[in-house]
């Protein structure tokens, strides 16, 4: 079975932002990337609202989704940082974030974690 990468929408918006590529992203990873529906409702609200974050989140929407593509894999739960957490437990994939706090909690049940670090410009497989 193949492990799979769950990304957050912290890591989707370092990409939109510029600060990460796309392409250095999936490079990085050690597993075969997916975003969770959970993620793409969360930036779905997130495009609704002005601002430069919303302009973000539809960015991600029209180009990484359809290159990534949606998880295959459903959670029980809607909230992003819970639903990614049980993805992975389930599968025993990897949460790809930049949010420490996610990644924490993620750590503390037993979930690998891929966070970004600044000071390196790239991901650090935790677990």
């Amino acid at each position: 079975m193949t492990v799979r990468a769950f990304l957050d929408t912290s890591i989707l918006m370092l990409v939109a932002s510029g600060e990460l590529s796309l392409d250095d992203l999936l490079d990085e990873l050690p597993a075969q990337p997916c975003i969770p529906e959970c993620v793409v409702r969360e930036l779905e609200r997130l495009a609704t609202r002005p601002g430069e974050r919303a302009r973000r989140a539809q960015w991600i929407l029209e180009n990484v989704v359809p290159r990534i593509g949606v998880c295959s894999e459903r959670a029980s739960v809607d909230r992003a940082d819970e639903c990614l957490i049980e993805l992975a437990q389930r599968v025993r994939g990897i949460v790809v974030t930049s949010d420490l706090e996610l990644a924490q909690r993620a750590r503390r049940v037993g979930v690998a974690v891929a966070v970004f670090r600044r000071a390196r410009r790239g991901l650090e497989v935790l677990g």
